[in-house]
């Protein structure tokens, strides 16, 4: 497991085939040994089935739907380090997982965007009570507003309490370093997070539907003012750029870094079935 380490320590993504895991309870007890401390699954914004343990399915949309690049919970105060795939049982055609450098990916933006983003960071809204999306129980697992209150204080949150329910705001950095190698990386969900994010179709028929107003979720500049359109454009060029496709095998695990490496979904047809757990939780709060 140490040579694991050392492999994940020096590239980041590391894929271990033919290495005799079967099914998800192994896959959990390989996670705790790879792991030096475990890492909390918080505030969820995608729909995943609890398998054993730490153990989740990976993000459960519908198949003809591919899922865009991100590192997960890079929205959030504290995030995993560490994050493992396991293919219980690959798709048909396609399904492959796209990874990205995220080094790579903030040397192809330019000096003046990135400046923008270190001086203004991103603001991240949420919004709860409208029938789309989990209700803010269940991302935040309190029951009350109270307790809601005060998991936003801790978490650097704002909630927004207004007649249709509930909406939080709160700002973060787009750019982080690396903790152990001091490497800067685009780390965020500015892009996940906002409607230029999903297809054409489905975002325009969300529109008509509800308005974007009432979208569970969104992402702007820190100051409030909208990412413009070239910005957008120019973040999804460069997570392209430094795409590449994983492609599955039965029994593979493959490990990543989840500061360097984002990873996504391709579609795919068939039974394909990949489970996920996360470990090493990193936090940007005081004294965590």
């Amino acid at each position: 497991m140490e040579q694991t380490r050392q492999l994940l320590a020096q590239h980041g993504c590391v894929l271990l085939r033919s290495f005799q895991v079967e099914g998800a309870a192994m896959f959990s007890s390989f996670i705790k040994r790879l792991a030096k401390t475990s890492a909390h699954y918080r505030e969820p914004a995608t729909p995943r089935t609890h398998v054993h343990g730490d153990v989740f399915t990976s993000t459960e949309y519908p198949s003809d739907q591919s899922i865009p690049l991100h590192n997960e919970n890079s929205h959030c105060v504290a995030w995993p380090m560490t994050i493992a795939f396991f293919c219980e049982t690959p798709a048909s055609t396609r399904g492959g997982t796209p990874i990205a450098d995220c080094r790579g990916v903030l040397k192809r933006l330019s000096e003046p965007l990135l400046s923008e983003f270190e001086r203004r960071k991103i603001r991240y809204i949420r919004r709860f009570g409208d029938g789309l999306g989990f209700s803010w129980q269940k991302v935040f697992g309190v029951d009350t507003r109270q307790a809601l209150e005060a998991y936003c204080a801790d978490s650097a949150m704002t909630p927004h309490w207004t007649e249709n329910g509930l909406y939080v705001t709160y700002e973060r950095d787009a750019i982080h370093r690396h903790p152990l190698t001091g490497e800067r990386l685009w780390f965020n969900h500015g892009l996940f997070f906002n409607p230029a994010s999903m297809p054409d179709q489905m975002r325009n028929e969300l529109f008509e539907q509800v308005g974007a107003q009432a979208l569970p979720y969104d992402t702007c500049y820190g100051d409030g003012q909208p990412f413009e359109r070239e910005t957008l454009e120019a973040i999804r060029a460069a997570y392209e750029a430094e795409t590449r496709v994983f492609e599955w095998q039965t029994g593979d695990v493959l490990v990543l870094d989840n500061m360097r490496f984002a990873h996504g979904r391709e579609p795919y047809t068939g039974p394909r079935r990949i489970l996920v757990g996360m470990s090493d939780d990193i936090s940007t709060l005081a004294g965590s």
